[in-house]
């Protein structure tokens, strides 16, 4: 059974168990994943985790946030900066607990195109632009990134939410 069917059984498993301790509301949460392969790197995002890549101090955003605002900012209906200011108030247009075909969306990369990765949950992205990320990031010693963004994000936030996040930064020589 592929990966794919396993995880779309199992969600619509829990979610129906969950409509019924909850009196019928749906439940969903984000998810954002990196496995890393000899030459490749796979990326699910599903919610608003997001993933970037860092190379050689530039900053790439390898995901965007599954949210209404995120769609409007693809269909350049506003800007990043407002995208940026409505994301706090976002809504999620997919989600785990939603939809059992989840998996379409993997990114693949090769592994020379980057040194660094951030997964950073929105906790921290609605609280820090893509800018201060790639100052961050690049100044900082690679064990104080996560940290600092950490602790840049908790000063910033407007709302209670989950500030976390994971770096891997590759061997060098």
């Amino acid at each position: 059974m592929s990966i794919n069917k396993n995880l779309g059984s199992y969600l619509e498993k829990y979610s129906k168990h969950h409509k019924r301790k909850t009196k019928n509301r749906t439940i969903g949460s984000a998810l954002g994943t990196i496995l890393i392969g000899n030459d490749k790197t796979f990326i699910f995002n599903c919610g608003c985790t997001r993933v970037y890549s860092l190379n050689r101090g530039t900053l790439k955003s390898l995901t965007c946030d599954d949210t209404i605002v995120w769609d409007m900012f693809k269909n350049d209906q506003i800007s990043k900066e407002e995208a940026f200011q409505y994301q706090k108030g976002a809504k999620l247009t997919k989600y785990l607990g939603k939809s059992k075909e989840l998996f379409n969306d993997i990114i693949t990369i090769n592994n020379d195109e980057y040194d660094k990765l951030l997964l950073l949950s929105d906790g921290v992205t609605d609280s820090v632009n893509d800018a201060t990320i790639e100052t961050i990031s690049s100044v900082n010693n690679d064990e104080d990134i996560l940290g600092t963004l950490i602790v840049h994000a908790n000063k910033n936030r407007s709302k209670y939410d989950d500030v976390t996040g994971c770096c891997y930064f590759k061997k060098r020589g």
